[in-house]
């Protein structure tokens, strides 16, 4: 079985943010109605503007990881041991 190479690896928390924004919001959905029923006492607070805010700096935070990658694992590939 071949390993899948750091550069790859250090992309899979946006490939798991960005399922887990599809099954939030789209298929199924519903959790925006559902968090309100939770929450009542917050449901004033979960707007649009604040889920599109929170889950902006989640998939920022998916894209800083990926482009960072793994230091150790770059230097090994430069040839640094």
């Amino acid at each position: 079985m071949a390993m899948m190479s750091p550069s790859v690896i250090s992309w899979l928390p946006l490939v798991a943010i960005a399922l887990h924004l599809i099954e939030e919001f789209a298929w199924p959905g519903g959790f925006p109605e559902w968090y309100r029923w939770y929450r009542p006492e917050r449901a004033s607070s979960v707007t649009t503007a604040f889920l599109v805010r929170i889950n902006a700096l989640f998939v920022a935070m998916g894209v800083i990881a990926g482009a960072l990658g793994f230091p150790r694992a770059k230097s090994m590939a430069a040839g640094g041991g």
